[in-house]
């Protein structure tokens, strides 16, 4: 707390809202830690497979999930703990305490996981269906590209995902450069 010396003040407005959703792309989580009870919080398949462990990954993963999502009547307050979590595992351990992250393509993976919901396998669109959600979608493409400041078109999709997307276009900023913070 002392290292934070305002946090109290924002406690005091706000510890979150669970119709926010935070994604954390880490390590492996230890869900089973006490500042986690209550909180919460949902585990997206990736290619990092395995429970969380005493390795490095995990220790790190806990760590940053705790620092958001620790509840209040726990070891560790978090600076949200009533938002949703999305816990997103891009790295695993080694046993010499190396990190290994995923590959890009699973990064992207995840990311499009968490921006637009887990792919609906029980909903197949049929061949008109396809070609409307198509149209829809390319609709979309063509009013961003037409309009000053927009940005480039990364992917279409006519996949459904989510709780009711049949399909989305993901553009970015013209700026945009990713960051990533370890």
């Amino acid at each position: 707390m002392a290292t934070f010396p305002h946090l109290k003040s924002l406690w005091d407005i706000s510890l979150g809202d669970p119709s926010i959703c935070i994604a954390v792309l880490d390590g492996l989580v230890d869900l089973s830690h006490p500042c986690f009870d209550k909180a919460n919080l949902a585990r997206l398949p990736t290619l990092v497979t395995g429970a969380a462990d005493r390795g490095s990954a995990s220790q790190h993963g806990t760590h940053v999930t705790s620092i958001i999502f620790g509840q209040h009547d726990s070891p560790v307050l978090g600076i949200a703990p009533h938002c949703r979590g999305l816990i997103v595992p891009v790295f695993a351990g080694e046993s010499d305490g190396d990190l290994i992250p995923c590959s890009q393509i699973d990064l992207a993976r995840a990311i499009e996981r968490v921006v637009a919901g887990l792919e609906k396998k029980s909903r197949v669109l049929n061949e008109t269906e396809k070609k409307i959600v198509a149209y829809h979608e390319v609709g979309h493409a063509l009013v961003g590209a037409l309009m000053t400041g927009s940005g480039q078109v990364e992917k279409i999709s006519i996949v459904p995902r989510g709780m009711a997307a049949l399909g989305y276009t993901l553009q970015l900023p013209n700026n945009f450069r990713p960051k990533i913070a370890f």
